[in-house]
């Protein structure tokens, strides 16, 4: 009996739908846009309900490539939008490519840094309100939303400080 051969490939490739990418409304897209530093280099897309951003220079290989496979994460995710409100993802606070000038900044000092990385509540003295970029000594570490009465940090749960040991000198 002959060794079962393998199929000859056609040289086509599979073709995968990709059914939860949308295209943007006009005016979503210019509240997504004001998130970004230089704005008409990225293509956006919407998966889902997160907003993403690719370089513009990948948006013909970003189609070719979901054409023929399962793609699971591409660009930076911009956020999510709530009635007229956009909630920033923590990809975006970390990301090169956020417009510092069209963001709220909140400066924090060393301990306050640790209680905002381990999700305790900070008191900080500001009036500002609103969704702000938490940063520590020029770097970015997350998003939080400033209220009259209360900060609500919005720093991801799965990456918090857990050890309740004092960190090494910096």
């Amino acid at each position: 009996m002959p060794p079962a051969c393998k199929k000859e490939n056609s040289g086509d490739l599979a073709s995968f739908k990709n059914n939860t990418q949308q295209k943007l409304p006009g005016k979503e897209l210019d509240q997504v846009r004001s998130y970004i530093n230089n704005p008409d280099e990225f293509y956006y897309f919407k998966v889902n309900d997160d907003w993403m951003a690719i370089n513009r220079s990948h948006k013909e290989s970003l189609n070719i490539l979901q054409r023929h496979l399962y793609i699971k994460k591409s660009g930076v995710i911009i956020g999510k939008l709530a009635g007229k409100d956009l909630i920033p993802d923590h990809e975006l606070a970390l990301s090169l490519i956020i417009n510092k000038d069209a963001v709220l900044e909140t400066l924090l000092n060393k301990d306050q840094a640790i209680q905002y990385l381990r999700r305790d509540n900070i008191e900080l003295s500001t009036t500002d309100k609103g969704w702000t970029l938490m940063t520590f000594e020029g770097h970015p570490l997350g998003w939080a939303k400033l209220l009259p009465n209360r900060i609500n940090n919005y720093y991801p749960k799965e990456i918090r400080i857990l050890s309740a040991h004092p960190p090494r000198e910096w």
